[in-house]
This record gives C-alpha cells, structure tokens and sequence, in this order.
C-alpha cells in the first residue's frame, strides 16, 4: 500500500472519529491533501494543480489554498491521533471518578444507616 493511499485512509478514519464539524480538515482533492471545511472554505474549485480557490457558505470567494505537504499531512494526523487518545483518557478518568464517587455514596449510605440515621 502506497503512502498516500495510507494517509487517506487514516484521515477517513479520524475524520469520521472527529465529531467537530465545522473545522477544517484535509480533503483528497485532484491527488493532493487541501484544508478545507471550514467557515472561510466551505466549497472549492481548482485553481492551479496543487491550490484551489475557497468559498464560504454563500459561495462568496474567500483566497485560496496551497495542498498540503507530507510533513504538514502527518502533523495533521499526529495532532488527531494525540487528541484522540487525550480524549480517551479523560474518558477514562471520568469513569474512574464517577466511580470512586458512587463508592464514597454508597459507604456513606451505610454508615448513617448503622448510626441510626
């Protein structure tokens, strides 16, 4: 499998992990990456082989866009891997506190319950 198959498909896969979506996000485009989907690049259009021309919701021009390099591609998905697992470890510690919490009622409960309360 080639690299850029490979980025592709962990993009898809953050992507679709990513619950944000009003941000931008790399999009295959014509064989490049491009950040596009958010407010100011809501549509493109081409505009040379490696940029496209943005356009906001209203489908009023808003710049262009360069394509992604390799490297700004990986740091993307760094960024998204590392957020993903910062929000899998909050997670995590939630359950954890709820859990020493509901442990801490419970033992509450039963000590006024022995103490006539």
């Amino acid at each position: 499998m080639n690299i850029r198959l490979k980025m592709f498909l962990t993009v898809v896969v953050v992507s679709m992990l990513s619950s944000c979506s009003h941000s931008a996000s790399p999009q295959f485009i014509r064989g490049n990456y491009y950040m596009t989907g958010d407010s100011s690049c809501r549509f493109s259009r081409p505009r040379t082989d490696t940029s496209i021309n943005c356009y906001n919701s209203d489908d009023e021009p808003t710049g262009y866009r360069n394509a992604m390099t390799d490297q700004e591609l990986s740091m993307y998905q760094h960024r998204q891997t590392m957020n993903a697992m910062q929000a899998q470890t909050n997670a995590t510690n939630r359950q954890t506190l709820d859990q020493g919490w509901d442990e801490i009622n419970a033992n509450t409960r039963a000590l006024m319950r022995n103490n006539g309360y």
